[in-house]
């Protein structure tokens, strides 16, 4: 799911702060927020990869009990089908919807995009990246701030888009100590991780020279979807996770704040003004692999 996030600044009053969005993907669920299981399945054990994705991520960014940014207004747009696979078409309608969405309203925004439309042969002239990247770019132009989670390939970051757009602050993953790695949280890694005592390079990030900073990763607690109040949880594991981090540390920045005094370039010098220096820990079994060893801070005020 492409998690489009308005910020204002304003106290939750009860009610919900979930748009209803949009969504661009054919199938049997067609909501923007639908968790693609049907009625039941859970309890026979049914189960999708992309189940639940979405609102664990938007969890982590704006969730009123695990959310950074406590206060903010989610709008789903849904590019991604419930196998994790969003094409090149439907993720620039999603983005030509933003646009015309943002336009409408007089709040600052940020787009969280938590996963990949197109695998990148570097070198390679492709149409779809060139389409992806004027439209990315085109959302920035607006206004808009962009961040994107650098995947999960334990690979070059610039071997996916839109990860490897400059303009898009592209989020790696961090992990901390031994006692993580449950079965559950190391799934998604091949081989197996290998956890020091300090900060780390999450073993299965993507890193390289178009990550911009890293953000927790690794059994990150968030909403489960079937629970409409958070009481029921999930840990997940994976910079579809450290992505969110980042952009509800934006949306905080962005409360209280006006379009005419905020920009994406305003939002990364924020970022990168209170980001972490050298915290983590350049590892032989988890390198940086020439990544910035930025992480990233919140600052309470600014």
């Amino acid at each position: 799911m492409m998690n489009f996030c308005m910020e204002q600044a304003r106290r939750d009053t009860g009610t919900t702060r979930v748009e209803a969005g949009v969504s661009f993907v054919a199938d049997t669920f067609p909501a923007a927020n639908h968790p693609c299981v049907a009625a039941g399945q859970w309890a026979t054990g049914i189960l999708q990869y992309g189940i639940g994705h979405g609102t664990s991520v938007a969890s982590v960014l704006g969730g009123r009990r695990y959310g950074v940014a406590k206060e903010v207004i989610l709008t789903p747009v849904r590019v991604f089908g419930c196998n994790g696979g969003a094409n090149s078409t439907r993720f620039l309608d999603g983005l030509d919807w933003i646009r015309v969405h943002y336009a409408s309203n007089g709040i600052p925004a940020v787009v969280n995009v938590s996963g990949y439309v197109l695998r990148l042969d570097p070198g390679v002239a492709n149409t779809d990246r060139d389409a992806i990247e004027a439209s990315v770019n085109q959302t920035i132009a607006a206004g808009l701030v962009f961040v994107a989670s650098a995947n999960n390939q334990n690979g070059d970051a610039c071997w996916t888009s839109p990860a490897h757009i400059p303009g898009v602050i592209t989020v790696a993953g961090s992990a901390l100590g031994t006692s993580f790695g449950s079965v559950w949280d190391t799934t998604w890694v091949s081989p197996d991780p290998v956890y020091n005592e300090d900060t780390n390079v999450d073993p299965g990030t993507s890193w390289g020279v178009c990550v911009d900073i890293f953000a927790p990763a690794h059994n990150i607690r968030s909403a489960h979807v079937t629970s409409a109040t958070a009481f029921r949880t999930q840990n997940h594991s994976g910079t579809s996770f450290a992505a969110p981090h980042v952009a509800g540390s934006v949306a905080r920045w962005l409360q209280g704040r006006s379009k005419s005094t905020t920009n994406p370039a305003s939002a990364w010098s924020f970022l990168n003004a209170y980001a972490g220096l050298d915290n983590l820990v350049d590892t032989v079994d988890n390198p940086l692999n020439g990544s910035p060893n930025k992480l990233i801070h919140m600052a309470t005020t600014d």
